[in-house]
């Protein structure tokens, strides 16, 4: 009842007979938006999912086509595999599931240029959408209000309210015919995510955000997805977010690699918007992200990939994105030159061991194009690689040379 009544305030465009296409798995809890939408008011339904996964994209632009779709529910990662232009029902398109970016949003903008656009943030404990904004007139990253009878509240790991501009956890909470009176999962122990507040039920969601003094409250990304690397707490999403500032660059994933806490290092994989613009060149992101992060944030390894798998719910795949990443890393390692064939240094053996052995790598991945920092290497395991050098090798070298010549061909020819 809810849903029904949001419904109208937020879509103030709605007419009879519109018809509803749902490309989300039904085991999603965002299938729960379209269908409801669609049962509320009376309109045809049309679930569109095997289509996208089973053939081309074409043919689901074929079939929104031949149906007259008018509104679509999807995630952007869904989004970005059609081309809505020659869709000429559409009236309405909301998107949800993932952070919504801004280039997302031209591309579908130039495709459709007077459809209405709808960010929305939610998750199942909130029962459908907690968050909504109307992006019909122009892009933000901001959401500008809840959705009926649901509130916001942004706090820290005490509890506690953050000041405005301020990163924080979502709790999510319901006015009086709101959400979470149950105070709980269904047949389970009252769950520690679960609080109260005032007399009244709160979710601790895990998501974290920003309230900002205008009232908007923008979507950071998972708390989970912090991260500690020698000594620092990193946010991958902020890393996330600076890649994407780069013209050309399309979505992006950091993850961390390496087999413990001392080798851990972290990895950017980006992606083209469109298969058409140029790839952006990995030199040329790296010196864009040293202008805005500190060097503890800075990715060791920048990958471009053909595209990122999903999750049957339509979002980025982060565990099949890890075989990616070790599947880069053997074809790049593929494309080593043997030393055979070029400078046998005396001294090549020897530090392609210590390399290894300090890396946590497998010696094979140690060729004469290995560069130090594309390896996961940072200050702490380069001076433990100059000590080996020196103390089983027999040489005096500084501590910096590492640094000064990071790949193993320069560090052998500089010997």
């Amino acid at each position: 009842m809810n849903a029904c009544r949001e419904y109208p305030i937020r879509y103030s465009d709605l007419i009879p007979n519109e018809v509803v296409l749902c490309i989300f798995n039904y085991v999603f809890n965002a299938f729960s938006e379209p269908l409801s939408l669609a049962l509320s008011r009376g309109y045809t339904l049309l679930l569109g999912r095997s289509l996208l996964l089973q053939q081309s994209p074409r043919a689901l632009e074929e079939y929104l086509i031949q149906n007259g779709v008018s509104h679509v529910d999807a995630t952007p990662s869904q989004v970005n595999r059609l081309n809505l232009s020659p869709v000429t029902t559409l009236r309405r398109l909301a998107v949800g599931g993932e952070v919504f970016r801004e280039e997302d949003y031209r591309r579908i903008r130039a495709q459709c240029p007077t459809i209405s656009i709808f960010n929305i943030y939610g998750i199942s404990e909130g029962c459908l959408c907690v968050l909504t904004s109307d992006l019909s007139q122009s892009y933000s990253h901001l959401f500008t209000r809840p959705v009926l009878n649901k509130s916001v509240s942004i706090r820290n790991r005490f509890k506690q309210l953050v000041p405005i501009g301020a990163l924080g956890e979502f709790y999510l909470g319901g006015g009086d015919d709101g959400l979470l009176h149950v105070g709980g999962y269904w047949n389970a122990p009252l769950s520690p995510t679960f609080l109260i507040y005032n007399g009244k039920n709160v979710f601790k969601s895990g998501d974290l955000g920003i309230r900002y003094a205008g009232g908007g409250i923008s979507y950071v990304g998972r708390g989970d997805f912090q991260v500690k690397i020698r000594g620092f707490r990193i946010d991958l999403g902020e890393i996330e977010a600076a890649m994407c500032t780069l013209g050309g660059i399309g979505r992006t994933c950091v993850l961390v690699d390496g087999v413990d806490e001392k080798r851990a290092h972290l990895v950017g994989l980006y992606e083209n918007p469109t298969s058409s613009s140029r790839p952006v060149l990995e030199e040329d992101l790296r010196k864009h992200l040293a202008k805005q992060l500190p060097t503890y944030m800075l990715p060791s390894r920048l990958i471009l990939v053909d595209s990122f798998p999903e999750t049957p719910n339509g979002k980025m795949d982060r565990r099949e994105l890890k075989k990616m990443l070790q599947g880069a890393l053997v074809k790049e390692n593929e494309n080593f030159e043997n030393p055979e064939e070029s400078i046998k240094h005396p001294f090549f053996d020897g530090i392609q061991r210590i390399w290894a052995d300090v890396l946590g790598i497998e010696p094979e991945q140690v060729g004469l194009t290995t560069t130090f920092d594309g390896i996961g290497g940072n200050s702490l395991l380069g001076i433990e690689i100059m000590e080996r050098v020196n103390e089983e090798l027999g040489v005096d070298l500084d501590f910096n040379h590492i640094f000064l010549h990071s790949s193993v061909g320069d560090f052998l020819k500089n010997l």
